[in-house]
């Protein structure tokens, strides 16, 4: 099989990271068209009021097609530290929290100019907290005919591979809202350390 195409994500979600680490190596898409509401600027954690989106704003001009790649991070509001403060009253209780949120702040409150550019960066720490060696690339070209094209799942916007139904693991809010599947990754990170 060729190398699986995936879209790019930001904070990518539990089977996400699972289709991705079925693989040694994948190839993230930049030469798509932007296509506003989906994974590749927003997020979903488990917040004191439950499920929450987390959404990077871009600059964007309605009606455009703007490739993937040519999409820029708005700075017009502070939207980093409003994220942040939602992931501190989301795990501030999560059993590993403390151990990774400092080394997590560093590449998150770093001025990314490009969206992609933040997402590979989020991708490879995230990779990196679970021990996971995988060679990422950028796709070269955009092909009507790619694996990301023809496998991919719509609703989610990624690569779709047939992946278990999701165990139940300690959550923050599990006695609020009982197990909330297929978070961010952060998650799982925050609350399992990824075991």
């Amino acid at each position: 099989m060729s190398t699986p195409i995936f879209c790019t994500s930001y904070f990518p979600s539990i089977e996400y990271l699972h289709c991705c680490t079925q693989f040694q190596q994948i190839e993230i898409e930049q030469w798509e068209q932007y296509p506003k509401q989906t994974v590749r600027n927003r997020c979903f954690i488990l917040s004191p009021n439950g499920v929450q989106c987390l959404t990077v704003p871009v600059k964007h001009k309605s009606g455009s097609k703007t490739l993937i790649k040519d999409i820029k991070i708005s700075y017009d509001e502070k939207w980093q530290q409003q994220h942040w403060r939602s992931l501190e009253a989301a795990y501030n209780r999560s059993a590993f929290f403390e151990f990774y949120k400092d080394d997590l702040s560093i590449v998150f409150l770093k001025q990314h100019e490009f969206l992609i550019d933040l997402n590979d960066d989020i991708f490879h720490w995230m990779m990196k907290k679970f021990k996971h060696s995988i060679t990422i690339k950028r796709t070269e070209s955009f092909n009507l005919n790619s694996s990301f094209q023809n496998l991919s799942n719509r609703k989610n916007n990624f690569l779709s591979l047939t992946s278990p139904k999701a165990k139940p693991y300690p959550q923050v809010f599990t006695n609020k809202f009982g197990f909330v599947e297929n978070l961010s990754g952060l998650d799982w990170l925050f609350n399992t350390a990824g075991n």
